[in-house]
């Protein structure tokens, strides 16, 4: 309505990195299966968004990469699906994480 685009960022964010030692060069502790990779990106491109932003983690790309040539819409059900299976491995620091 107001002609705004909407960004969607950090859909691999599993959750911060708590009391782990960081093996990525991202603040957040992202999703390493292409499953999980799948799932996220799945998500966010069902959603209403104008576009989206790649990870921050280089060794991640090819993953998030294919993920995003093979993207299917997925139905609200399988929305659903996916927000209740998601875990957040580490709750800190505090992630808006759906």
């Amino acid at each position: 309505e107001k002609d705004v685009g909407v960004q969607a960022i950090k859909m691999l964010a599993r959750g911060g990195w708590g009391e782990s030692t960081p093996d990525c060069t991202t603040w957040y502790d992202p999703y390493r299966e292409q499953n999980e990779i799948d799932q996220a990106i799945w998500w966010q491109l069902s959603q209403k968004i104008d576009t989206s932003m790649t990870c921050g983690e280089p060794l991640l790309l090819d993953k998030v990469l294919s993920a995003g040539f093979r993207f299917k819409s997925i139905s609200e059900e399988e929305q659903e699906v996916i927000i209740n299976s998601a875990a957040i491995s580490k709750p800190e620091p505090l992630l808006g994480i759906i």
